[in-house]
């Protein structure tokens, strides 16, 4: 992977060298307004002794979303720092779906609808209860109802008002380095943007290879302030990490091909 190198350059003298237009830097709302309420149909309660429960805000949108569980909160800070996801609905309606002659009610943990239209309903589960399904099922020889099984069929008789597709996700989805790159893109996307966001996206305007943070940081001469500045450009998405990997100072990075 490639690494900083050469000289390194001052701030303002990397930004002159790129002669940045100030009309260019981002806006930002003149007064604060409070996140709106979530839209979830289901009340979650926010004492647990099991689950980490809480209130994330959906900072694109400006709305509070709820979460059960620290996998939720990873799940749901995915979805919000994505540009490609222009809605998340958390807790949505409830669906009906028959299994055995029966009916049934499941409601999701998200719904998001992405920017060409395409709507997916998502369930989250611990990777260990997951497997504990899969064991479960191959045991199971009383027709008793389980996860996989409903899940199958809820794909089966999904209304397609309600959503295209359904995604099943565990903690394994995410790693580590993923769960804190994403945490970094949020705090930088509610931090004030300068000039170097204005550099950076000069600079994006002719790349055609992907370049490491620190390299880019370089050559813009941003300095501390280029980090975050990268990391706006990924949240508006005018740059992305290749192959889903993990957003920090060592990754690469590259303009973004919008889908």
């Amino acid at each position: 992977m490639a690494r900083e190198s050469g000289q390194r350059h001052g701030c303002c003298q990397g930004l002159g060298a790129l002669r940045v237009d100030e009309n260019e830097l981002p806006s930002l709302p003149e007064v604060w307004s409070p996140p709106l309420a979530s839209r979830a149909t289901r009340n979650v309660p926010m004492r647990s002794r099991v689950s980490s429960r809480g209130i994330l805000v959906d900072v694109r949108r400006n709305r509070k979303l709820q979460f059960e569980s620290a996998i939720e909160r990873t799940v749901a800070l995915s979805f919000v720092v994505d540009p490609e996801v222009v809605d998340i609905w958390d807790q949505p309606p409830a669906i009906e779906y028959k299994l055995h002659g029966d009916v049934y009610r499941h409601t999701f943990d998200f719904l998001i609808v992405r920017q060409n239209g395409e709507r997916t309903a998502i369930a989250v589960k611990p990777e260990a209860k997951l497997r504990s399904f899969i064991r479960a099922r191959k045991k199971n020889t009383t027709g008793r109802v389980d996860f996989l099984t409903s899940i199958s069929e809820m794909a089966k008789q999904l209304p397609r008002e309600f959503a295209d597709g359904i995604d099943v996700f565990t903690e394994n989805n995410f790693s580590h380095h993923h769960r804190i790159g994403f945490q970094k893109i949020l705090s930088a996307a509610i931090d004030t943007p300068n000039q170097a966001d204005a550099a950076v996206a000069e600079f994006a305007r002719t790349m055609r290879d992907p370049i490491a943070v620190r390299d880019l940081i370089a050559v813009t001469g941003t300095s501390s302030l280029g980090f975050h500045a990268i990391a706006r450009a990924i949240f508006i998405g005018t740059l992305e990490v290749p192959d889903n990997k993990a957003f920090h100072e060592n990754c690469q990075v590259m303009k973004r091909v919008s889908s």
